[in-house]
This record gives C-alpha cells, structure tokens and sequence, in this order.
C-alpha cells in the first residue's frame, strides 16, 4: 500500500510541475504534447515519468489492462515528434488515446470506479465548446481524472 501512495504522489509531482512549468514559460500550447517542440526531453520525461510512476497501481494484483495503458503512454513520449512524419503522427494520437482510454477502463473494470467515464464524456464536451485549446484542456481533464480515480483505489484497495 505504502509504495503505491508514493506512486501517486509522484505522479502528482510530476504532473503539477510540468504544467506549472509549461504555462509559467510558454503559456497554454495547443496540447500538453505540443510542448515537445517547447521542451523536448522535458515532455518525453514527463511522458515516462507518469507512466513509470503508475505502474504499482496495474501490479498486486496485476491488472493487464492499466499496464497496457501505461505502456502506450510511455509510448505517446517515445513517438512525440509528430511532425517528422504523418505515421508518427497516427502512432502518438492512437497511444495518447488508447492509452488514455484503457485507464479509464481499468478504473471501471478492476476498481468499479465508473463515475470518472460520464465526467471524462461531459467535461469534454463542455471544454470543446468553451475553450480556444479544447485539446489542452481534455488532456488535462483526463489526466485529473486518472489521478482522482487512482486516490479512490487506495481506499477501495484497504478493504
């Protein structure tokens, strides 16, 4: 339990300091990826460092599906240099989303933490309408979302 309450924290370092960061220096950018081009090995540290902090939550027991998500965010750091070519451009946004997605998933099936689904749906919604880098802000809502769902594990995981 101890390692994963560390887990999380980092990821909440992490997270906060890179975004803090990224605004501090160069505002909000059209996605938390565009900031490659602002930072390159920042992001791509980002990218493992999140993924890499995660994994005790996909570990005792294993949870195959929140492992295959994380990998496929290490991997959206490993493909981040979407303008080299289009096909880097398809393998980044299809880790970015199925990574993402299987996160969301994992929350639902291992720890019946569904709610986040219905949030994740709606604010995007409501971010795409109101904001000028609606992806920014859906990558963000995600990320919370994650995060906030991860915290509820450690009560459901107590039990």
């Amino acid at each position: 339990m101890a390692i994963k309450i560390y887990s999380i924290i980092s990821v909440l370092i992490i997270f906060v300091w890179y975004l803090c960061h990224i605004i501090k220096k160069y505002g909000v950018l059209k996605s938390i990826s565009a900031s490659f081009y602002e930072t390159k090995d920042k992001f791509r540290l980002f990218m493992f460092g999140i993924s890499i902090s995660a994994i005790p939550f996909g570990l005792w027991p294993t949870k195959p599906l929140f492992l295959i998500g994380l990998i496929l965010l290490f991997m959206v750091g490993v493909f981040s240099d979407t303008r080299k070519s289009n096909i880097i451009m398809i393998i980044h946004s299809l880790c970015a989303t199925g990574g993402i997605s299987l996160l969301f998933l994992s929350l639902g099936l291992y720890w019946a933490i569904w709610f986040v689904v219905p949030l994740m749906l709606i604010g995007s919604l409501m971010i795409y309408k109101k904001a000028k880098f609606w992806i920014w802000g859906v990558e963000v809502l995600a990320f919370v979302l994650v995060i906030l769902g991860l915290g509820i594990t450690l009560k459901k995981d107590k039990k």
